[in-house]
């Protein structure tokens, strides 16, 4: 592998990958190396290296990375702990990268471990005392870029990259004969150090969390919006461009003789908007979860004691008589035949609507 093949920071990579497969052959057997780099083996010792295997990998690897991409970082920003229920006790991240305009935090871990950094990392990012807008993740091999986002009613906090290292390790591996030739196909290293650079460059990595992630989500939301609308259309009407159901609303209507196309059109919109509000009201604790395939299931259960379809006796009386009533009104309004088929959940409806 030549210099010249590389961009300065692309050679600078190489060259801190290279001298950790180095460092790992003079601590490993040939064995141990290759189960290493190949992701089989997870449970190194400070025997096996002298030094923690965390501790290790991150002095070794990982915080030379870091500062080969120009990324500036501090070390356990919250003083580190152990565990306890004071807070100068609880486990805090590894680092933190300083004068990145998001904050962002770091945790690292021992070779073929990143799993392991998963639920501390989204503990992290939930926890408002650290205000983290996105975490990596790393054994040195792998690493994850997770982003903060809220939606709402509720927070997440996707993976949005994996660069995975160890293809360069390995090839790396099999050049100095550290390990043995495969048949397996030529890894092309300098793109997959491209990769790494593209994204962890310092430069790259302010447009990454300031301008690239943050444009990624909206383009996503809005990919869910017309999702969502396609799915709207389709479920009602049967004409969306994107899915092709077995049957719709429309088809499904039994409207009066004599009903225009507009007036079950109509309809099917005000049905489908109220279904989804309940959704909406089930998803949000206003009511309780089930509510709407519990009048599915008393309708059905109650076979011909109700003398109407669905949407009269289920779902009207609902939104005429439960639903815009106040709360000391509900009660006295509702039909005897929907208080019949609310049982215990009765009265959870009624307390939860404002």
């Amino acid at each position: 592998m030549t210099d010249t093949e590389f961009s300065q920071t692309g050679d600078a990579v190489y060259r801190t990958v290279e001298e950790y497969v180095d460092e790992l052959n003079t601590q490993l057997s040939t064995r141990n190396l290759e189960a290493v780099l190949n992701g089989e083996k997870d449970d190194l010792t400070s025997r096996d290296l002298g030094s923690k295997p965390e501790t290790h990998v991150q002095n070794n690897l990982i915080y030379p990375l870091l500062e080969a991409m120009g990324l500036e970082y501090t070390e356990e920003p919250y003083g580190g702990g152990g565990g306890g229920d004071d807070e100068r006790d609880v486990v805090w991240p590894d680092f933190e990268l300083d004068a990145i305009t998001e904050y962002t935090i770091g945790e690292n871990k021992a070779p073929n471990n990143v799993e392991e950094s998963h639920q501390q990392v989204l503990d992290y990012l939930d926890r408002r005392s650290i205000g983290a807008d996105y975490a990596i993740a790393t054994d040195g091999l792998k690493w994850r870029v997770y982003r903060v986002e809220q939606g709402g009613d509720k927070t997440e906090f996707p993976i949005i990259r994996r660069i995975d290292l160890s293809n360069i390790m390995r090839e790396i591996a099999r050049e100095k004969s550290y390990i043995a030739a495969t048949t397996l196909n030529e890894v092309d290293v300098v793109e997959e150090v491209q990769k790494f650079t593209e994204l962890f460059e310092r430069d790259a990595f302010e447009r990454f969390v300031t301008q690239t992630a943050p444009q990624e989500l909206r383009d996503s939301r809005q990919r869910d919006v017309e999702e969502f609308y396609e799915l709207y259309i389709e479920y009602l009407f049967g004409e969306s461009s994107e899915y092709d159901e077995a049957t719709c609303l429309m088809d499904d209507i039994r409207a009066p003789e004599g009903a225009s196309d507009h007036e079950q059109r109509k309809f099917a919109v005000t049905l489908m908007n109220r279904l989804l509000f309940i959704k909406f009201l089930e998803k949000k604790d206003v009511v309780p979860p089930g509510t709407l395939i519990d009048r599915v299931n008393a309708y059905e259960d109650a076979g011909d004691q109700f003398a109407g379809n669905f949407y009269e006796t289920q779902i009207k009386p609902l939104f005429y008589d439960l639903f815009n009533r106040t709360r000391d009104d509900r009660e006295s309004v509702l039909p005897e035949r929907v208080k019949r088929t609310l049982p215990e959940r009765y009265e959870a409806v009624t307390f939860y609507m404002i």
